[in-house]
């Protein structure tokens, strides 16, 4: 049986609302060219034109030179569904809570499969001269401290002329914990040390916004820490309304889907920075 059009509508609008809360690294890109985009779609993006100085001394004759934005390509080239089936869609949409949190469930799939792309495209981009030293992150003599690394990552930023607005870090679990137990945070009874004793996220350290999730860069013990200022990469995508799928012939299970088109790309690579750590026992 078809289902009421505006009922579609309005779950494909609440499940792009999910999606957009689950996001985390998407958080820390560029997203001006999204809209109406679609699979294999290659979108113009330009970068702000170079200004130069030259010596002038009063009378000479002033070379003026033509501001041309540079120019790259964006292709829209990676596609996921979020796709069920059921004995009667009619009757789970009349459930809610259920479809609320399957909805629930397919956005963050979606953005997991997002925040992957992301993640290793920024990885793979940062230039091997913003990759600090390694470390191990703990509270002790000698070990690393969480809050001190986020400050070099940040000054590693200042270094190349990253613009100060817009720059983001993604950290681990693991290393939240490490930069609240930090005694600059939790101790001295002021009230942003209470805040933090409750559990309210950090927000912003060293001029970064700080982001907690779990799809950082792992290889085995090892988390790689990734600094991002929000011009360096450009993302863009486009998510289908929930779709109905007729009944086939001898199948009495209706179907639902909505895709995800999506692509991005590093544009300037001098706005990434990051740090493999791992934790003190």
């Amino acid at each position: 049986m078809a289902l009421d059009a505006l009922a579609l509508t309005k779950w494909s609008a609440r499940f792009l609302t999910l999606l957009e809360d689950a996001h985390v690294f998407k958080l820390g890109t560029n997203r001006n060219y999204e809209g109406e985009v679609q699979a294999a779609a290659a979108l113009k993006v330009f970068t702000d034109p170079e200004v130069t100085t030259t010596a002038y001394a009063r009378g000479d004759t002033i070379t003026y030179s033509r501001l041309t934005p540079g120019e790259q390509v964006l292709v829209i080239d990676q596609r996921q569904v979020w796709a069920i089936r059921v004995d009667s869609l009619e009757k789970l949409l009349a459930r809610g809570s259920l479809w609320e949190r399957a909805l629930k469930r397919g956005a963050w799939q979606l953005a997991d499969d997002v925040d992957d792309f992301i993640r290793d495209a920024m990885d793979a981009a940062t230039p091997a001269a913003q990759t600090l030293t390694a470390r191990t992150i703990g509270l002790g003599m000698g070990l690393a401290n969480a809050y001190e690394l986020l400050v070099d990552l940040d000054k590693t930023l200042t270094k190349v002329n990253v613009p100060p607005d817009g720059r983001h870090v993604f950290i681990s679990p693991d290393y939240e914990g490490f930069l609240t137990k930090d005694p600059r945070f939790s101790s001295f009874n002021t009230a942003e040390a209470r805040k933090t004793i409750r559990g309210t996220a950090i927000g912003m350290v060293s001029n970064m916004e700080v982001h907690v999730s779990n799809n950082l860069v792992v290889s085995g013990t090892t988390y790689t820490i990734q600094a991002a200022w929000d011009g360096a990469m450009t993302y863009a995508e486009q998510l289908s309304e929930i779709r109905q799928i007729p009944v086939t012939a001898g199948d009495k299970d209706e179907r639902a889907d909505s895709e995800l088109v999506f692509g991005g790309k590093v544009l300037l690579p001098m706005g990434l920075a990051n740090c493999d750590v791992q934790f003190a026992v």
